[in-house]
């Protein structure tokens, strides 16, 4: 069993309100609804942060060139050779 450690944070009373009001519903502790909350928050910006790394390698001319070129005659070996051939 792993050892949580336990934190303060300070809110807005509204805003507790609503986390408890969405706790209650989802049938969470308000510790576990902020815990999901948070690495969903965590998850969002981790999968940004790829996704604009995976940009900037797109953005460089010639890997966006190789890319186009690797499509292109992989397009064009699927119409010479049909569907059955596997990838």
């Amino acid at each position: 069993m792993s050892t949580a450690a336990k934190i303060a944070i300070s809110m807005e009373p509204e805003l507790l309100g609503r986390i408890d009001r969405t706790a209650k519903r989802r049938k969470l502790s308000r510790s576990a609804y902020v815990r999901e909350a948070v690495e969903d928050a965590l998850a969002r910006e981790r999968t940004a942060e790829l996704a604009a790394r995976i940009d900037a390698v797109f953005a460089d001319e010639a890997v966006n060139q190789e890319q186009r070129t690797t499509s292109e005659a992989l397009g064009q070996d699927f119409l010479r050779n049909g569907s059955e051939d596997a990838w």
